[in-house]
């Protein structure tokens, strides 16, 4: 349920690109998948209510399944994934598929959310979800074959969250054009503090070997702004 990112990506693709971000959504999404989780059992209704006391359930499947998700993935690292989801994506969602072995949950595994796809129904609302996989392979998946985490309302689409980090979307990407800018000039600029200029034209050899000089002496960082000298 992975791939490489085929550019659709959008907001998720910034984390890597901007250090500020990234140290944020790290700390956010490592906090969440510190968090001790416990399951609890419902009193009974026959208990008085001095007796109606919640008490950890210590053996269950479903804290077994939470315990250890899938058998490549660790509870902590299922939770990182999803909130990094939830933080960076689009639209604000965690998706969690649930593979089953008849109807019992044995599997969860996080899906990207740029990958699915809702499947609205005119009147149950929801029908399912279409996940898009990176070979192009469209698998349609059962409402209770996933589980959706949405974020903050999207008010412009029931179905989908709104991403937090889409509201910053102009202002990274101007901050992500400004460092490689920043790091393309300091690696390519030749601009030196003077020039001395002569009158004469050169042939192709001499205009190499001087155009070979001029980036030997001049270009990087720790050759910037010195004077140039072209000989004859």
């Amino acid at each position: 349920f992975g791939g490489l990112s085929d550019g659709s990506a959008g907001p998720m693709s910034q984390m890597a690109a901007v250090p500020t971000l990234f140290a944020v959504v790290d700390r956010v999404c490592t906090s969440v998948a510190a968090v001790d989780w416990d399951l609890y059992r419902t009193p009974k209704q026959t208990t008085t209510d001095s007796e109606r006391e919640i008490l950890p359930a210590e053996r269950h499947a479903a804290a077994n399944l939470w315990a250890n998700p899938n058998p490549h993935m660790t509870q902590a690292a299922l939770i990182e994934m999803v909130q990094q989801h939830i933080e960076l994506s689009a639209t604000g969602d965690g998706f969690l598929v649930v593979v089953r072995k008849g109807s019992i949950p044995i599997e969860l595994w996080p899906v990207r959310p740029d990958r699915m796809t809702e499947v609205p129904h005119p009147t149950e609302y929801l029908k399912g979800w279409i996940y898009n996989s990176p070979d192009g392979d469209k698998i349609p998946l059962e409402v209770d074959e996933v589980i959706h985490i949405k974020g903050t309302p999207d008010p412009n689409n029931t179905y989908r969250g709104l991403g937090r980090v889409q509201a910053l979307m102009r202002d990274l990407n101007g901050a992500t054009a400004a460092a490689e800018y920043s790091a393309a000039f300091f690696a390519n600029s030749a601009q030196p503090g003077g020039i001395i200029e002569v009158d004469q034209q050169l042939t192709d050899d001499e205009f190499d070997t001087l155009r070979m000089r001029w980036q030997e002496q001049h270009r990087g960082v720790r050759n910037a702004h010195r004077v140039a000298i072209l000989e004859h």
